[in-house]
């Protein structure tokens, strides 16, 4: 009975410690810099809740920001077709934020790194 207990508590922590590499950690990206808020600069200010990111459009010279609304800590961050990443805000804490101004007209998905599945959004800037 006791070399079938060392097996059971053996088996039981093997599979414990084999969950954590079921999933690769995430790949780190450096973080953009965080610009200065340009003088009349228009400011749109998203919120990140409830697992989900948001869709806006905004003009060209556009300063978007980010908050967490969230317990859990969330990324926002850009990844091209190609692989390219635009913008990337490392880790977001709980009422944190990030924000980047949008120079250049186009459709900018992104992402959060942590949750890529269910918070994904989209940034349209327009002239």
């Amino acid at each position: 009975m006791t070399k079938a207990f060392v097996l059971v508590v053996s088996l039981l922590a093997l599979t414990a410690l084999s969950c954590d590499f079921l999933e690769p950690p995430p790949t780190r990206i450096p973080a953009t810099p965080v610009p200065t808020l340009p003088p009349g600069a228009e400011v749109e200010e998203l919120n990140i809740m409830n697992f989900q990111h948001a869709d806006a459009t905004v003009k060209v010279g556009t300063v978007v920001i980010w908050t967490n609304k969230d317990k859990p800590l969330h990324t926002v961050t850009h990844i091209s077709s190609g692989g390219e990443r635009f913008f990337n805000s490392e880790t977001i804490a709980p009422d944190a934020g990030f924000r980047f101004h949008f120079t250049e007209p186009g459709s900018y998905t992104y992402q959060c790194l942590i949750h890529p599945v269910n918070m994904k959004g989209t940034i349209t800037v327009t002239e």
